[in-house]
């Protein structure tokens, strides 16, 4: 068993300590390229495969999809793997150098590496917030405006870009109640009206 543990260690270790080193532990990056790829992928699946044209509604479909897509790649990362192999090898590795009971030291370090997963996917989720680290108290955002990045169409969730500070935050966004049948396209300017559940409520700006 101490094998196993000193393994997962050994390589988890390794791989955390070479992504701070190398500046890969930057979670922009894996995210965006993740998003892209997706994006393309949708995009291809649907002017290509079918040469179908599709109403906004499918598109807005699609486009929920899409980010529940984008959050589950998100959880999903190598990143996260690292961390649950680097804390499940040394909580492992130090309860078996203490004579620990093999059972209980294995189940300890599986639920310490669970939870340095999840921990790792939360704390780069609350981190991306802001894109730069310093959090940002998404209720403050009320009556900014922002761009629409992905289709709101109808009573479907989108995102919009937001510019705070220079920094560009992505939030899911979607329409008030009374504008259930406005859609917003991509590359329109919104205005955030409220927030809701960490969703922004918005509303297109009549120029």
């Amino acid at each position: 068993m101490l094998t196993l543990f000193l393994v997962c260690l050994i390589i988890g270790g390794g791989l955390l300590a070479f992504s701070l080193l190398s500046s890969t532990h930057d979670d922009t990056t894996i995210d965006h390229s993740g998003e892209l790829q997706i994006n393309h992928d949708l995009d291809f699946n649907v002017d290509a495969s079918t040469g179908e044209h599709f109403s906004s509604e499918h598109i807005s479909h699609i486009d929920t999809h899409n980010l529940e897509t984008i959050e589950t790649v998100k959880f999903l990362s190598l990143r996260n793997f690292i961390y649950f192999l680097t804390f499940f090898g040394l909580t492992g590795t130090l309860m078996t150098l203490f004579d620990i009971n093999s059972i209980i030291s294995f189940i300890s370090s599986f639920g310490i590496g669970i939870l340095s997963y999840i921990f790792g996917y939360k704390l780069m989720k609350y981190f991306k917030s802001s894109e730069s680290g310093e959090i940002v108290n998404i209720y403050n955002l009320i009556g900014r405006t922002g761009k629409v990045e992905i289709d709101i169409v109808g009573g479907n969730k989108g995102k919009i870009l937001v510019n705070v500070g220079g920094r560009l935050i992505e939030l899911i966004a979607m329409t008030s109640e009374t504008n259930r049948d406005e859609s917003l396209k991509s590359g329109e300017e919104v205005l955030i009206t409220d927030i809701q559940q960490n969703i922004a409520i918005v509303e297109k700006i009549d120029f």
